[in-house]
């Protein structure tokens, strides 16, 4: 894989079918950055979880009624990040602490904004084995 970065962004309204392809965007980045099949796809049900709880947070208006997911494939790791307009959801609610899949998950606010983002390690940096 290259250096570069490879970037898939999505704007997701309540809608099921939408979401529905949540696991299947993951899981192409996944497997494109190295990931065993498993893991991938447990990673992908983390994530659309997540997104699922996201949707459920954001405050409904005409201007912003989605929220904002991005993809970002690196060469050592894959960044999945959900953005909208509404307060926080508990990280508690996203992944159980010993079942997790993703390596790291960041949560931060502000100006009215939430963003969460799970990081999962591919490659020779990975700290949980893919498999």
């Amino acid at each position: 894989m290259s250096a570069e970065r490879i970037r898939i962004e999505c704007a997701l309204q309540d809608d099921a079918r939408l979401i529905s392809a949540v696991p299947l965007i993951v899981v192409h980045a996944a497997r494109l950055a190295g990931i065993g099949e498993k893991t991938c796809e447990a990673f992908a049900k983390e994530a659309a979880e997540a997104c699922r709880k996201a949707l459920a947070c954001v405050e409904k208006s005409e201007d912003n009624p989605a929220i904002q997911m991005v993809v970002d494939q690196f060469q050592d790791r894959i960044e999945i990040t959900f953005e909208y307009s509404g307060h926080r959801i508990s990280l508690a609610d996203c992944r159980a602490d010993k079942g997790s899949v993703a390596d790291s998950v960041q949560q931060e606010s502000s100006e009215g904004k939430s963003r969460l983002k799970f990081t999962k390690f591919c490659g020779a940096l990975d700290p949980k084995p893919s498999k």
